[in-house]
C-alpha cells in the first residue's frame, strides 16, 4: 500500500521546518507592531465587520458644502462620515452609509490631522478569534495569539511523539515471550524469544489437556504426563534470542498443553485429519479461519496510550472467543519500518520493529501463551497460531526490488520470527538452510503451502521476484514460482477438501485504481495464466464427473474491504462455465488508517487481456478489519459452502455465501 512514504524522511522533517518557521514569523510580525497587523487584518475582513473608532476630536473640513464632516481610514480609503447619523450608539459605522470622499474637499490640514489619528482609529478594533485560529496568525488579543501558538506547537509535539517516542525507546530488547506457529494434525510449532541467557538451557515438554472426545459430562480434565520435547542449550544475537521448536507425534484434533523451562507456558490444539473438521468439545462442526494485514502502533493516534499500543489487536481479541479459529492468515505489512519514518535501514532497525509489535500490550490477547485467560480446565482455551507472509512495508514502500538494496537486513527478523514458524516451504527446504545466511533468499523459495481441515493453501511471495509492471513477459512470481502455483491449481486433492485458498499479500483485482501497478493490475497477462488454470480446475472436474473445487484468493494492503468475482468469458472453447468463478476477499487493515477517498471501481470494459473483474462488495472505511472464512463440511449432494464474514472495527458488518461446484 502506497502510505506516501516515498517522502518518508522528508515528511516530519517538513513539519518541524515549517513549525519553526511559524514561530519565527509569528514573533517577527509581533514585533512589526500589532497596530499594523490590526490593519492588515482588518482590511482582509473588512467585508465581515467595520472597525470601531473611539471619541477623537473632530476632523473636518470646512469647505463642505453639506456642512461639517469627520474623516476615517476605511481599509485603504479616506472616507467621510457624517456624525452622529453614520454611528450607531456603540461607535460602529452603519453598514454602507458613507461614501467616498471626493478629489477637493478636504484640505491638507484636515488629513495631517486624520492621519495623525490612526492610531485611535484602530485601537478599538474586535479581535477576529476564529480567523486567528484558522490562520495562526496573530490577534489584538494577546490571550488569542498565545492560543494560537500553543496549538501549533502542540501539534509539532504530537508530531514528533508519533515518529520518534518508540525509537528512543530501548527496542523491547528485553522483550521475552513464546507464541504458537503452524500446527498440523500431528504437530506443532513453538517460537520463543528468550535474551536472559542466565535461563538458559530451556527444556522444552507438552502434555496431553484435553477430555475424552466422547465424555459429555463437564467433569475435570484430567492432565497427561509431560513429555520432553526438545533442549535448547543457548541462542544468541544470530537469531534475535529466537528459535523454534516442533514438537512431533502429536495426535489429530487435540488439545495439548505446553511448557517451556523459562516460565512459557500455553495451550494448542492440533489440526483435524486431513478433509475433517473438529469434533472436539465445544467445536463448530465447521472449519474456521482468520486473515488479514497492516498493523501499525497508535493508529488512530492517541497521545496517552502507551506508545506500542495497538488497537486493533482488542477489536479481534473480542471476537476470538466466538469465532474459534484454527489459525490467523497475515497477510503482509506486519511492520512498517517506512512509517511515518524510517530511522534506519540496518538489521537491527528491522528487528527493533518486529520486536516492538510482539511486545504490543494487546498482543497476548490475540496469540501469546502468556494470555492471563488460558486454563488448564477450560478446555476452549488454546492459542492462535498466526501464518504470514510479507509485502513491502516489511522491506520499503511498493519494494520492487526484489532481494537487492534494503532485501537481505529485512529479511532477516522475517526469517526468525515469520518464516521459521510457518508451514513449510512449496520445495520442503529443510529449517537449517533456511536460516542459513549463506544463502540467497531467493534460493530458499520462501512460498509455503498447506493442507489443513477443508482446504488446502498456498501463500506465495509477491515482493522478491517481480520484475517491471506492464510488459507482457512481466512476472510478478518468477516463473519458478508460477510453475509450482500452476501445478498447486492443477493438483487433484484429497477426499473432502473442496476449497483451494490462494493467498496473496497485493489485490488480484484490476479493480484499485491508485498506486495500481503494485497490484497484480501491472502483471494482468501473468494474472490471466493463473486464471485459466483456475477456470480450468472444474472444467476438468466436470469431464471426469468428481466434485469441483472451488477457488478463493485472499489478499490484504489496500487499507479496504473489497470482494471481487473473476467470472470466465461466456464466448469460450474450454468447457468454463459460470460456477467456475473465482472470487477474492481483499481485507485490511487490522490496525491501521483508512483511506477517506474512493480508490476501487469497477471497469465495465474488456480490456486486452480479459473480462471486467466483477465488484461484489466494497466497504473502504474502518481502521480495523479482519474476515472469517467459515466452511462447511460436504453436503450429501457433493456441495460444500463456504461463508464469508467481514468484521470492521470489531463489529460484523457483511456476510457472503459461496458454494463449490458439485459432482
Amino acid at each position: 500500500m502506497d502510505t506516501g512514504s516515498s517522502s518518508e524522511k522528508q515528511f516530519p522533517a517538513l513539519i518541524f521546518t515549517f513549525g519553526l518557521i511559524y514561530i519565527s514569523s509569528f514573533l517577527g510580525l509581533l514585533s512589526y507592531g500589532i497596530r499594523d497587523l490590526e490593519m492588515i487584518g482588518h482590511d482582509y475582513k473588512k467585508t465581515r465587520e467595520p472597525p470601531k473608532i473611539e471619541e477623537v476630536e473632530p476632523i473636518t473640513d470646512e469647505t463642505a458644502t453639506d456642512g461639517p464632516t469627520t474623516y476615517a481610514l476605511i481599509g485603504d480609503q479616506l472616507k467621510p462620515v457624517k456624525r452622529p447619523t453614520d454611528m450607531d450608539e456603540k461607535g460602529y459605522f452603519k453598514g454602507k452609509n458613507w461614501h467616498p470622499l471626493q478629489p477637493g474637499t478636504a484640505t491638507d490640514e484636515a488629513l495631517s490631522k486624520l492621519y495623525s489619528h490612526i492610531t485611535l482609529i484602530y485601537r478599538g478594533m474586535p479581535p477576529y478569534r476564529r480567523w486567528t485560529i484558522v490562520t495562526g496568525l496573530p490577534s489584538k488579543s494577546a490571550k488569542w495569539s498565545v492560543l494560537t501558538v500553543l496549538i501549533n506547537v502542540l501539534l509539532c509535539l504530537f508530531t514528533f511523539d508519533m515518529t520518534f517516542r518508540t525509537s528512543l525507546s530501548d527496542g523491547a530488547q528485553d522483550l521475552s515471550f513464546a507464541r504458537v506457529g503452524y500446527v498440523s494434525d500431528n504437530s506443532a510449532k513453538i517460537l520463543v524469544r528468550e535474551p536472559d541467557s542466565s535461563r538458559f538451557p530451556i527444556q522444552l515438554s507438552y502434555r496431553f489437556a484435553d477430555p475424552p472426545v466422547d465424555n459429555s459430562k463437564r467433569a475435570r480434565i484430567q492432565p497427561g504426563t509431560w513429555k520432553y520435547a526438545d533442549t535448547i542449550p543457548h541462542v544468541d544475537d544470530e537469531s534475535d534470542y529466537t528459535f523454534v521448536r516442533t514438537i512431533k507425534g502429536l495426535s489429530p484434533d487435540t488439545r495439548y498443553q505446553f511448557a517451556a523451562s523459562d516460565k512459557h507456558m500455553g495451550f494448542f490444539a492440533t489440526a483435524p485429519k486431513v478433509g475433517e473438521v473438529s469434533k472436539r468439545r465445544g467445536s463448530t462442526g465447521h472449519f474456521t479461519f482468520l486473515h488479514s494485514s497492516c498493523v501499525k502502533a497508535r493508529f488512530p493516534y492517541n497521545p496517552f496510550a502507551d506508545p506500542l499500543t495497538v488497537p486493533g489487536f482488542s477489536k479481534l481479541a473480542s471476537a476470538l472467543k466466538s469465532l474459534k479459529p484454527a489459525f490467523m492468515l497475515f497477510l503482509g505489512d506486519f511492520i512498517y519500518i517506512d512509517v511515518p519514518h524510517r530511522h534506519g535501514s540496518d538489521v537491527d532497525h528491522y528487528r527493533r520493529e518486529y520486536r516492538q509489535v510482539y511486545a504490543s500490550p494487546e498482543w497476548p490477547s490475540v496469540a501469546s501463551l502468556q494470555s492471563h485467560s488460558q486454563s488448564f480446565d477450560n478446555y476452549d482455551s488454546y492459542s492462535l497460531p498466526w501464518l504470514h507472509v510479507y509485502d513491502d512495508h516489511e522491506i520499503a514502500n511498493d519494494w520492487d526490488a526484489n532481494t537487492t538494496g534494503y532485501y537481505p537486513a529485512a529479511f532477516d527478523p522475517y526469517n526468525h520470527y515469520h518464516i521459521a514458524a510457518n508451514p513449510p516451504t512449496y520445495r520442503k527446504l529443510d529449517p537449517a538452510a533456511l536460516a542459513n545466511p549463506a544463502i540467497p533468499p531467493t534460493e530458499k523459495k520462501p512460498y509455503f503451502t498447506f493442507t489443513q481441515g477443508l482446504a488446502s493453501f498456498f501463500m506465495i511471495d509477491t515482493r522478491a521476484y517481480r520484475t517491471p509492471p506492464d510488459s507482457s513477459d512481466s512476472t510478478i512470481l518468477g516463473a519458478d514460482q508460477l510453475s509450482d502455483l500452476l501445478t498447486w491449481i492443477a493438483k487433484p486433492e484429497p477426499r473432502g477438501i473442496r476449497w483451494k485458498i490462494l493467498v496473496s499479500s497485493v489485490p488480484f483485482t484490476k479493480n484499485w485504481r491508485t498506486n495500481a501497478q503494485d497490484t497484480w493490475r501491472g502483471y494482468l497477462a501473468e494474472r490471466r495464466v493463473i486464471l485459466e488454470a483456475m477456470w480450468n480446475v472444474n472444467a476438468q472436474a466436470r469431464r471426469t464427473k468428481s466434485g469441483g473445487t472451488g477457488i478463493v484468493v485472499l489478499s490484504g494492503d489496500r487499507h479496504e474491504f473489497a470482494a471481487t468475482a473473476f467470472p470466465p468469458p461466456d464466448d469460450n472453447d474450454k468447457g468454463w462455465t459460470p460456477e467456475a468463478t473465482v472470487h477474492e476477499f481483499s481485507t485490511s487493515p487490522l490496525s491501521m488508517f483508512y483511506l477517506p477517498v474512493r480508490t476501487y471501481m469497477e471497469d465495465k470494459n474488456e480490456d486486452a487481456v480479459g473480462e471486467p473483474d466483477v465488484c461484489v462488495k466494497y466497504i473502504p472505511d474502518g481502521n480495523s478489519k479482519f474476515g472469517v472464512v467459515d466452511i462447511e463440511p460436504e453436503s450429501a449432494s457433493g456441495q460444500s459452502v463456504l461463508k464469508y464474514r467481514l468484521f470492521v472495527d470489531g463489529v460484523e458488518r457483511w456476510s457472503h455465501y459461496l458454494i463449490a461446484p458439485g459432482k
